[in-house]
């Protein structure tokens, strides 16, 4: 019995199934007893790995293992949600509440609605970490299917009070305490009501970092993370009227006036806060903003002449720089003697300055001090007592010092062949620091004229940038110091010296055109220009004076005869020579948009800027700069770097290009010459959202009372990883890195598989958020909802993506926090050229301003066009037209014409359908009476340029005599080997059926030269027209019957192309489909099952239809010519036909 006994408690093992020896051998054999007390003090969440289990693996794309993603906290949580008595600005009608029961550290997320209250959860984990436990009371919020689901995901504990017993809940008494607090708060410093939710979030912050004696002293965040508390970002307090720094012109005023909120933990450095502006024009609307550089209106802080600065122009100027501008080594500036306002009381300096660089959000363009640059203290307190006053005591400061003061400068190229980009650039947009800083180092310079440049020793590059190791010589303590100093600095100094190091020492991947090689060979040959010119101007013999050969009068003439014969053989040689086809592009480039002029290249768009007197396109290049250096696009090399064709590498160049936004914003883009890469081993293709499944998303929008939200994710391209391997040279655009080497890390545009590296990139990114690609298109996304019973949609057309969803919010911010999406609109009103007006239960899609500017355009460029009441006239039949052919540039306005309404149909101009499928089948080889017609479509457009449909799920009124079909008969067994095809992965339909009903006629004999008919169809769900058509037949019929059954079986495709579109949707779809057509011959051979096929040119259309008629999938019915929606798609019709047509399922945008 021992020995058993003694088996058994070998046999021990972990609460985990596991035994200790199996622990122990995972543990490095360590002690039984330490592997016993680490399993009792160490969590185990995961039991079980699905790759271990699984027959056939598989890959994965979901993080595995959301439990062990954030830290955890050592404490159990309460939560609960609180609702003020008003609603917030920002539209927040109740607030989520955390309070750990140990450390006392409050939380609370403002929320729109409880049921985000998931949300809030979300976001308190990972500020905070997962909790231990979390106890609510019984509300619904807090024990549904999203609260539920992240804390089973996360493995944390859910306790709940007993019922009817809240006080059980330790959160209640904090929220109480909370709210008392908040009501306080508002009183004392006179805060809007409406701001209630930012003074419970500052509350909470402070509670935060205030010691508590139950807490033995400590602060609830350093009980919580065991680290002592820093408060140097407490500097204001909720409301404190603040100026805040906005770039401007001089002598334009930089502060302007604002109300501090709280702090930025997501957005810069820890000095980063949430103000509102507080707008000098009235019917300007205040706006939330995040920025750094702020400082308060508030003067004699503290003292009984305390009061409120109103006046910009009273704000001190930059003399004074807080600790950013200090250098470490040295003390910050003393405070006055007297004790008044000082830094101790207040928090200011003695005489406020501007504030510092150190607290300015990384995305605003610096034209302060950098951060890196520094003085020393004693040059501070002399320009303290009098800037223009130097003194005995006054230390003369080292070349280290004069150098840090402007290290962060931009690069001067003093090439003569072209004007510096940098002297084009407005004074704020510089790369130095300003006049300001230009003054002191003016300065310092003038103070360092006991060291002078003894020899440059050795260089080396520093992310691109060339630093020179120079030795200095003092002449008043005889001694040699060596200093590392930046190329943009020294070669002011002694650019001679400079150059001629460069061109001996330094190597670059081309010395012929690499950029310091290049600014070396032309200062020296200037230098050599300017000593010629000198030595010429003073007669000094100089050996550069080249040996002059005189020529007799006669020689001179011979010689001047040879030269004209020469240029004029050389001009004829130029005019008979071909255009290449890149002059040709450059040439035709569009030079305006929307009234404005673009540039060809960043020169061009600065000079643009100081004709405009504004720096819009400065601006938008270094915006684009800066976005590209955010997302880390270019890794930077030494100009001697060289890479290898063999291994793979490929050598393309880059440029900027602009463009003028539909908000008349101004575009830059950085691109690379992807047509010089090889990209043929790599997947070029990205498709983009189909017309139909956006039409069909906002229809659903519609009907289930869903939101709508767009955006347009900035630098998409940028934030996917490059699938070739690019190399190229910095050029004017890098700023001080120019001639650098650089390699692309991301895809940047202009490389043909950056489309494609995006939407793998970022349909792995909607993978992680639960969506799926719809059966029906790929661009298409879908996921079941949390907050309704039903789906939430996501499409993405290239980097535009609009969502339709019960709440959008929650999708966008889960975008947000991975990229930079710009222009997001809740409830957008345009749309991919499409504008969307929202009016009740109905949108109306037009496309106004895309035509308004289509046609400004080209009556600029082509002439006015006349207004026409028609876009085509009828008994019009181009195919007969014998007119002359165009010449290339009449041949090219043809085309622009034909390209335009193509577009217009998809988006929705679908009276122009006949008109252009006419008109179009010429574009080869058009003539004279074409372009005519061409332009009269346009001349419809000046006319009517409002038109659009709209979004309308109510079912289409039509007569009682098209409800329903008098008799239905049975096919028996004639096709019942036919089923309708249903993809097993169709989505569950959780959404109800909608009305479809689809109209079909054809022309018979319609072309007057081949006798090919003509198709036209117009379908319609609800009332929301989704599909048209107007085509020629592939082949001649001989009757109207053929013609009308090969119409017919169009129509049906395009019904079973539709049913099988609204079903990868979750949209229920069960009943038959109505087609209507006007030949009574064609609806009794569809639906009789008793017609015989007399006409065997129709046998595969005539069973195929008769098919889906047997199967329910379609029913055939009879319509009336003149009630047929289908007739204006197959001819040309009269004013009075057509606008009445137009009119019943067309509105003005």
């Amino acid at each position: 019995l021992e020995n058993s006994s003694a088996r058994r408690k070998k046999k021990v093992k972990s609460p985990s199934g596991i035994s200790l020896l199996e622990w122990r051998k995972r543990f490095a054999m360590l002690p039984e007893e330490v592997v016993k007390k680490t399993l009792e003090n160490s969590t185990h969440f995961y039991l079980s790995i699905e790759a271990e289990n699984r027959q056939d693996p598989r890959r994965h794309f979901r993080y595995r293992f959301p439990g062990l993603r954030l830290p955890r906290q050592h404490e159990t949580v309460a939560s609960d949600t609180f609702f003020p008595s008003i609603k917030s600005r920002r539209g927040n009608t109740c607030s989520q509440f955390f309070v750990g029961n140990t450390s006392d550290r409050w939380e609370v997320f403002p929320l729109k609605k409880e049921s985000h209250n998931g949300i809030a959860l979300q976001d308190y984990c990972r500020k905070a970490g997962v909790p231990r436990a979390l106890k609510t009371d019984n509300a619904q919020s807090e024990l549904g299917e999203t609260w539920t689901k992240y804390c089973r995901t996360h493995c944390i504990t859910q306790t709940t009070t007993e019922p009817h017993h809240p006080q059980q809940n330790p959160a209640e008494p904090k929220i109480g305490l909370l709210c008392s607090i908040t009501k306080n708060v508002i009183r004392q410093f006179n805060v809007p009501k409406s701001e209630h939710d930012w003074v419970q979030k500052w509350i909470c912050d402070v509670h935060n970092v205030m010691s508590s004696k139950k807490l033995g002293w400590k602060s609830p965040l350093e009980l919580h993370t065991g680290n002592t508390q820093d408060i140097s970002r407490f500097r204001f307090h909720i409301w404190e009227p603040l100026w805040y720094f906005v770039k401007c012109k001089a002598p334009d005023n930089p502060w302007n006036k604002a109300r501090w909120l709280g702090f930025a933990d997501s957005s810069g450095d820890e000095m980063t806060y949430y103000i509102k502006t507080e707008p000098e024009n009235r019917n300007e609307k205040p706006q939330y903003l995040t920025r750094s550089v702020i400082c308060t209106r508030r003067k004699h802080i503290g003292s009984d002449k305390e009061y409120i600065n109103e006046d910009p122009a009273h704000q001190p100027e930059l003399e004074e720089l807080e600790l950013g501008f200090l250098n470490r080594s040295e003390k910050p500036i003393s405070t006055s003697d007297s004790g008044e306002d000082s830094t101790a009381d207040s928090g200011e300096l003695e005489t406020p300055g501007k504030p510092s660089d150190m607290d300015m959000d990384p995305g605003e363009v610096r034209d302060g001090i950098a951060p890196s640059e520094s003085r020393t203290s004693d040059t501070i307190s002399r320009m303290d007592k009098n800037p223009g006053e130097v003194t005995d005591e006054d230390s003369i400061p080292d070349l280290t010092q004069r150098r840090n003061c402007a290290e962060d400068e931009e690069s001067d190229d003093e090439n003569d062949d072209e004007e510096d980009i940098e002297e084009s650039l407005p004074p704020d947009m510089k790369g130095d620091s300003g006049d300001y800083l230009e003054d002191l180092y003016n300065e310092l310079d003038s103070q360092a004229d006991d060291y002078e440049l003894d020899v440059i020793v050795d260089h080396h590059f520093k992310d691109g940038i060339l630093i020179l190791k120079a030795r200095y010589y003092s002449q008043s303590n005889d001694s040699k110091d060596v200093w590392e100093t930046p190329f943009n600095i020294l070669k002011k100094d002694a650019p001679l010296e400079v150059a001629r190091y460069i061109q001996n020492h330094v190597t670059e991947v081309s010395r012929r055109n690499g950029y310091y090689n290049t600014w070396a060979r032309n200062t020296l040959k200037q230098a050599t220009r300017s000593i010629r010119r000198m030595h010429r101007l003073f007669g000094v013999k100089s050996y550069y004076r080249q040996k002059v050969v005189r020529r007799s009068g006669r020689d001179r003439e011979l010689v001047r005869n040879r030269l004209e014969a020469r240029n004029d053989s050389t001009q004829n040689e130029k005019v008979k020579k071909k255009m290449s086809r890149n002059a040709r592009n450059q040439k035709n480039k569009i030079q305006e948009k929307f009234g404005i002029m673009i540039p060809k290249n960043a020169k061009d768009a600065l000079i643009l800027d100081q004709k405009n007197g504004n720096n819009k396109w400065a601006e938008a290049i270094l915006k684009e700069m800066s976005a590209l250096d955010r997302l880390s696009v270019f890794e930077y090399h030494r100009p001697d770097k060289k890479f290898s064709k063999e291994e793979g590498w490929q050598y393309a160049p880059m440029h900027m290009i602009f463009d003028i936004k539909h908000d008349l914003r101004h575009k830059a883009r950085f691109v690379v010459g992807g047509h010089v890469v090889d990209s043929s081993k790599h997947t070029t293709f990205s498709s983009t959202v189909q017309d139909i499944s956006v039409r069909l998303m906002l229809l659903i929008a519609v009907k289930n009372n869903l939101g709508m939200m767009s955006g347009d994710i900035g630098n998409a391209f940028c934030t996917a990883p490059c699938a070739e391997q690019i190399w190229s040279v910095a050029g004017d655009d890098f700023g001080p890195r120019k001639g650098s080497v650089v390699t692309l890390k991301r895809a940047l545009y202009g490389l043909k598989t950056a489309s494609a590296s995006f939407h793998k990139f970022f349909g792995d990114f909607l993978r992680e958020l639960g969506f799926e690609p719809s059966r029906v298109d790929q661009d298409l996304w879908i996921r079941k909802s949390d907050e309704y019973e039903g789906y939430d949609y996501l499409a993405t057309h290239v980097d535009d993506v609009i969502i339709v969803a019960k709440d959008p919010t929650k999708y966008m911010d889960e975008i947000e926090q991975h990229f930079v999406v710009r222009d997001v609109t809740d409830s957008p009103d345009y749309y991919l050229g499409r504008d969307l007006i929202r009016r009740g239960n109905k949108i109306h899609v037009s496309t106004k301003k895309y035509v308004k500017e289509v046609l400004r355009k080209f009556q600029d460029k082509y002439g006015t066009l006349a207004k026409e009441n028609l876009p085509l006239r009828s008994k019009i039949h181009p195919e007969i037209d014998d007119s002359p052919l165009l010449n290339e540039e009449d041949h090219k306005q043809y085309e622009h014409i034909i390209g335009v309404c193509q577009w217009l149909i998809v988006s929705g101009r679908f009276d122009l359908t006949y008109a252009t499928s006419s008109l179009s089948r010429f574009s080869a080889a058009p003539r004279e009476g074409h372009l005519d017609l061409a332009r009269k479509v346009f001349g419809y457009l000046k006319k009517y340029p409002k038109r659009g449909y709209a979004i309308n799920p109510r079912p289409l009124g039509l007569g009682i005599d098209y409800q329903k079909v008098d008799v239905k008969l049975d096919f028996g067994n004639q096709y019942s080997y036919f089923k309708e095809v249903l993809d097993e992965r169709f989505p569950e339909p959780l959404f109800n059926e909608l009305d479809m009903v689809l109209f079909c006629d054809s022309d018979h004999g319609h072309d007057k030269v081949t006798g090919r008919s003509i198709t036209g169809i117009f379908g319609v769900i609800g009332s929301t027209p989704v599909t048209w058509m107007s085509k020629r037949q592939a082949c001649v019929q001989t009757s109207t019957f053929g013609s009308e059954f090969t119409a017919l079986k169009r129509a049906v495709e395009e019904v079973v192309s539709l049913r099988y579109h609204l079903r990868s949707m979750g949209v229920k779809v069960s009943k038959p489909t109505p087609i209507f057509v006007d030949n009574m011959s064609v609806v009794l051979n569809a639906t009789n099952p008793s017609s015989t096929l007399n006409k065997k040119t129709v046998a595969l259309s005539y069973h195929f239809v008769r098919e889906h008629v047997a199967n329910d999938v379609v029913e055939i019915r009879k319509i009336a010519s003149e009630d047929n929606f289908a007739d204006p798609f197959t001819k040309a019709m009269v004013s009075d036909g057509f606008h009445g047509f137009y009119r019943e399922c067309m509105v003005n945008g």
